[in-house]
């Protein structure tokens, strides 16, 4: 058997056709109001997520660990523009059977950057993935991951459609991923 050059880590997860969402991240005040907005727009509620996103050190884009109570782990690899409200994300997710074992491969290799503690409510709306978040250290969230099937125009009207009914405030989103927020937290204790 003839084996090819070995090919660098990034190559399998960054791909030109990588998937991509349109998703905003804000502050929520709480998050049984929001419940309550999601049942008044007839969002469908999935179930709770129990998860760990363990952050590991690379050149570029973000890759996670994501552990959940009860499902399978993922390996998830994105990069997304940080500096805007409404996000456009590209990743690939590769699902794992054994994620303690690449846990310490990963640990060991690259090293880790930040691990992120939350309970995640995931509601379903039109194709639309609502995360009401609560992130150990750092409080309440909502996220909307929109995907982007046809084009960014509609995936922004979604977005539009939802800010509106949660009511979300210009100075309540945030451009930051809950990696930096909680490394931020870090830096000043």
């Amino acid at each position: 058997m003839i084996i090819g050059p070995p090919r660098r880590i990034g190559y399998w997860l960054f791909r030109k056709t990588l998937p991509r969402n349109l998703e905003i991240k804000a502050r929520l005040e709480s998050i049984s109001s929001a419940e309550k907005i999601a049942k008044l727009i007839s969002a469908a509620f999935e179930k709770v997520l129990e998860q760990v996103d363990t952050y590991f050190i690379v050149p570029k884009g973000r890759l996670k660990l994501r552990e959940i109570v009860g499902e399978q782990a993922e390996l998830i690899y994105y990069e997304r523009d940080e500096s805007v409200d409404h996000r456009e994300s590209k990743f690939e997710i590769y699902p794992l059977a054994e994620p303690a074992k690449l846990k310490t491969l990963l640990t060991n290799a690259i090293g880790v950057k930040v691990a992120v503690e939350k309970k995640r409510l995931l509601y379903m709306h039109e194709g639309t993935r609502i995360h009401l978040d609560h992130v150990n250290r750092l409080g309440s969230f909502i996220e909307f991951e929109v995907p982007v099937r046809e084009s960014l125009e509609e995936a922004e009207k979604r977005v539009e459609y939802l800010v509106k009914e949660f009511g979300i405030r210009k100075e309540d989103m945030i451009r930051s991923s809950y990696s930096d927020l909680i490394l931020e937290l870090n830096k000043r204790a």
